[in-house]
């Protein structure tokens, strides 16, 4: 099997090659391509989520802490979707550890930037109720 010679492309993250072609130029060029390493943790519970991660390859868990500090994976997101919902939803602060699993890479988004486009009036989200 060979090895990859380029780091992928953000088509490769699903949620984004969803995104009408006018979204995505919006926020294209504020998304940054970085590497993913074994056991990075990107967010502790409770941490302001100043970044949203969208995976082009490897896996990114979600671990629920139990209180004798024991973790429990309770969810998992791969190229099909992004890391840091809370800054989507407003809430802005992370309820679980949040791990790389599986080496690679994403595509990184600054919080206010995901908030400043989905709060845009001309943004069909905008329109229904604010994320503030």
């Amino acid at each position: 099997m060979s090895k990859r010679e380029e780091p992928p492309g953000p088509v490769e993250n699903w949620l984004l090659a969803a995104l009408p072609r006018q979204e995505y130029k919006l926020v294209q060029p504020h998304l940054e391509l970085i590497p993913l390493d074994y056991r990075v943790i990107l967010y502790e519970p409770g941490d302001s989520v100043r970044n949203v991660y969208f995976p082009v390859d490897g896996v990114i868990s979600l671990l629920g802490l139990t209180a004798n500090g024991t973790t429990c994976e309770v969810g998992m997101v791969g190229r099909e979707g992004m890391v840091g919902l809370p800054a989507f939803l407003g809430t802005g602060t992370s309820a679980y550890r949040t791990m790389v699993q599986v080496p690679g890479h994403a595509l990184r988004l600054r919080a206010e930037v995901l908030s400043r486009e989905c709060n845009r009036p001309s943004h069909p989200r905008a329109a229904a109720a604010p994320l503030y």
